[in-house]
Parts: structure tokens; sequence; C-alpha cells
């Protein structure tokens, strides 16, 4: 699982209406994903798509929950 899903869902659990996203543009391949080398995975091209195609119905999903606003650009927002 997605550390953001599971951080979503408890806050749905925990009653939470709104959520601001920052930070979660998507996954790109022959970029740096991270801000910390260490923390980089290498994933080719379809892998990424297939996260970011996950993320995307995943958040989807989410939104249908709980209100999420988007503070900065992403790949998962479908108003981008």
């Amino acid at each position: 699982d997605n550390a953001s899903i599971m951080a979503l869902n408890l806050l749905y659990k925990l009653g939470v209406d709104t959520v601001y996203l920052a930070g979660m543009d998507g996954y790109k391949a022959d970029t740096n994903n991270y801000y910390q080398e260490r923390l980089k995975f290498n994933q080719d091209c379809e892998a990424m798509e297939r996260m970011n195609s996950m993320l995307t119905d995943k958040i989807l999903e989410m939104s249908k929950k709980i209100n999420l606003i988007f503070v900065t650009p992403s790949l998962y927002n479908n108003n981008d």
C-alpha cells in the first residue's frame, strides 16, 4: 500500500472532512521522484504508469468520501 493512501484512510476514519494535499505530483520515469537520493527506487516506465493509475483510482475513490484539495500540481488531480 501507498503511505499517502493509508494516511487518507486514517484521516477519513478519524472523521476529517477536508484534506489539503501538497507534493503528490505523481511518479515520473527518468526523474528524481524523491527529495533524498537514498529514498529512490528503480522502476521502469510501465511500473510507474501502473502505480500512477492505481493511485489515481484510489484518490478518486477517496474523493467520494472526503474533500481532497490539491494545493500543488498533481497527476492525480482530475481538475488540473
